[in-house]
């Protein structure tokens, strides 16, 4: 399933999570991602033949954008529902594509040994990639408004490279037309990164910040449950994006 966003609906649904992320607490923000008694939000996911192939086209890309949106409650008292929409921008950083919206997948949080393959590869080594998924799927892990915190301001996305979605296309076999239900999808798995940023300065304790490792997979099929819930299939990892703000 895709949809495409008209502006004012992104507009509005990113606005949303501006004022989320900016107001509410802990205990909103752990909501979000994981609902009490249920499973982890742990990526969001865009099929290969209706979002990525006409994304790609797009005449005068240079860059892919992801952007943060929170949708309404599908259900009243049950809490919004956090989004990822990508488009196309030009040289000068302006929009030219529609905007593609993301499809959410919830699983059980994997044993954190499980969650990526000795054989994994891509142009995120093994070893980043491994312990960035890992940070995130971690039970224990409390997910909160710091984590989506930048010496900018509240963090509103990513900023891709175009050789971050064109690359893990070059070894899929996509039969043209597809059969139903088999189609490659490109997933925007959740991560968290830790560091020490030069500002706020603390050498005490490393700062956890939100991002997304991009991996292409098979069609559905082709992939085993374990496999899906823990990201150790799929093709090259990607996660060398600029975050927004400031770009």
């Amino acid at each position: 399933m895709y949809t495409l966003l008209t502006q004012a609906e992104f507009d509005t649904y990113a606005a949303a999570w501006a004022q989320f992320i900016s107001r509410d607490g802990a205990g909103e923000v752990q909501r979000l991602f994981q609902p009490a008694g249920k499973l982890r939000q742990t990526h969001v996911s865009f099929d290969l033949v209706d979002s990525l192939v006409p994304l790609l086209s797009t005449v005068g890309l240079r860059r892919v954008a992801a952007r943060f949106v929170l949708l309404p409650a599908e259900v009243a008292g049950d809490s919004p529902r956090f989004r990822v929409v990508l488009f196309a921008t030009d040289a000068l950083g302006g929009r030219i594509s529609a905007y593609y919206l993301g499809a959410a997948a919830w699983v059980a949080a994997p044993k954190t040994d499980e969650l990526l393959s000795e054989d994994a590869a891509g142009l995120v080594s093994f070893n980043l990639a491994k312990v960035w998924l890992r940070a995130w799927a971690a039970p224990q892990q409390q997910l909160g408004p710091r984590l989506f915190g930048t010496a900018y301001g509240p963090l509103q996305g990513y900023t891709f490279e175009l050789s971050d979605f064109m690359d893990p296309l070059f070894p899929a076999q996509q039969p043209a037309p597809p059969a139903p239900g088999m189609v490659f999808s490109l997933r925007l798995y959740f991560s968290l990164k830790s560091y020490y940023p030069a500002y706020p300065e603390n050498l005490e304790q490393p700062h956890q910040t939100f991002g997304l490792v991009g991996r292409l997979f098979p069609p559905v099929g082709k992939v085993t449950d374990d496999d899906d819930a823990s990201g150790t299939t799929g093709g090259s990892s990607y996660d060398m994006a600029q975050p927004n703000p400031p770009g």
